[in-house]
């Protein structure tokens, strides 16, 4: 089944701010140009190729990866190459149903450890630059889905990152994911709980009747669910809570490597710089205004 599409904002004017503390990152350390032997990988010389879209064969846009770094990151891919299916003997996937574009930042992450999808702005507001971080937006949540279907749990780490990263610079909350998320994804998923999070802390639960699930007649009952039960088990927790003491501070508490070191921490900009900074007791200031942009808090 294709997947679906998270709701496109609609594209009128800047998307408003949420938090209203600044704070500069922390530096990021120097990152180590040099490597131990152990750690370099075992590229081979075996290729497989990947076709995406629909058409004839030789029209089709073609990714091609190296066939044990791409068994390295992806359950899906390392399945297909060492099972009866036709995939193991010849080497290429069909996935018709898989968008290029967002399919090519996955290329990307493969080789370069990086998603290349942050948008330049102007030094001066304009419409173009709010279609650019409208399109950023939207992309975030396909890209963790791509990861959930292609079993690629560093992948969807490094997108849930990306997410806290965003948030962190932009001072913008994404509330109106609750339906694409929860209709693309399964239980005990770290981007449902970050969105849920989002919700209990940043909004207050406020939006649960409303803008949450835009694309739904009725709110995800799991959705609902989740969050109601979040709210019982943080109590008053959620209105005292100050920016640094959200629990998105720390990124891995959304990461799939469990107690383990956090791989994006070797990265030339550390995981500390994904997270929002830990700041001292600073409340947040909240309203009930929302932006015609992408229905986002404006805490201004």
């Amino acid at each position: 089944m294709a997947p679906t599409t998270p709701k496109t904002p609609k594209k009128t004017s800047p998307a408003k701010r949420v938090l209203s503390t600044t704070a500069s990152s922390p530096a990021s350390p120097i990152s180590r140009v040099r490597k131990a032997q152990r750690d370099a990988p075992d590229l081979g010389r075996e290729m497989v190729f990947v076709l995406l879209g629909s058409g004839p064969k030789d029209l089709r846009e073609t990714k091609v990866f190296h066939r044990n770094l791409l068994m390295s990151v992806s359950g899906f891919f390392a399945t297909g190459l060492t099972s009866s299916f036709k995939e193991a003997e010849t080497g290429v996937f069909e996935m018709e149903e898989e968008d290029p574009s967002i399919f090519t930042i996955f290329e990307q992450w493969v080789y370069k450890d990086r998603l290349f999808i942050r948008k330049t702005a102007s030094s001066s507001s304009s419409f173009s630059d709010v279609e650019d971080d409208d399109q950023e937006w939207e992309c975030l949540p396909r890209l963790y889905t791509l990861g959930k279907r292609l079993d690629a749990p560093r992948f969807k780490d490094a997108v849930i990152s990306a997410i806290i990263e965003k948030v962190g610079e932009s001072k913008v909350m994404p509330d109106t994911w609750a339906s694409y998320v929860y209709q693309n994804t399964v239980s005990a998923c770290a981007l449902r709980r970050l969105i849920v999070d989002f919700h209990v802390f940043a909004h207050q639960g406020r939006l649960l009747k409303r803008g949450a699930c835009p694309d739904a007649e009725e709110p995800e009952f799991e959705f609902l669910q989740d969050a109601l039960a979040r709210m019982a088990d943080v109590g008053q927790q959620v209105f005292a809570a100050a920016v640094g003491e959200m629990p998105w501070a720390d990124a891995c508490a959304y990461h799939e490597h469990g107690e383990g070191a956090c791989h994006l921490a070797d990265d030339d900009d550390a995981v500390s710089s994904t997270c929002l900074p830990r700041t001292p007791k600073t409340p947040l200031r909240r309203s009930t205004r929302i932006s015609s942009t992408f229905g986002l808090y404006d805490t201004t």
